[in-house]
């Protein structure tokens, strides 16, 4: 895993889930998150390369009518380490596309939501 990280990521301290947009299959949950990416931990292998159209669900507090919208392409895939989660992946994730509306809402995403970098 060869990672170039350009922004700290910061850990969730709510659940936040990662649908595919367009099928809305739950992809995984927010693990850690920036400006420039996240990583996921969920049940789906996302390989590296692929671009995947995101729709990430905002935590209460926010308007139910907001979505948070974006592309991301994967950058590593591996399984989870974590004995008591055989068969689940860790998915780092680079954001490709995102409107400036949508970087809004993640840049206040990450400022309520996270703490001590990752």
């Amino acid at each position: 895993m060869n990672e170039r990280r350009s922004a700290r990521r910061g850990r969730l301290n709510y659940f936040v889930t990662v649908r595919d947009r367009i099928t809305g299959l739950a992809l995984g949950r927010i693990i850690d998150i920036s400006g420039n990416g996240m990583r996921l931990f969920g049940e789906e292998h996302l390989g590296p390369g692929e671009v995947h159209r995101l729709q990430i669900e905002l935590p209460r507090g926010y308007d139910r009518s907001q979505q948070l919208l974006c592309d991301a392409t994967g950058i590593w895939n591996a399984p989870d380490l974590h004995p008591d989660f055989p068969g689940f992946y860790d998915t780092g994730l680079r954001l490709v596309d995102i409107s400036n509306p949508d970087r809004l809402l993640l840049e206040d995403l990450i400022r309520d939501y996270t703490h001590r970098p990752a």
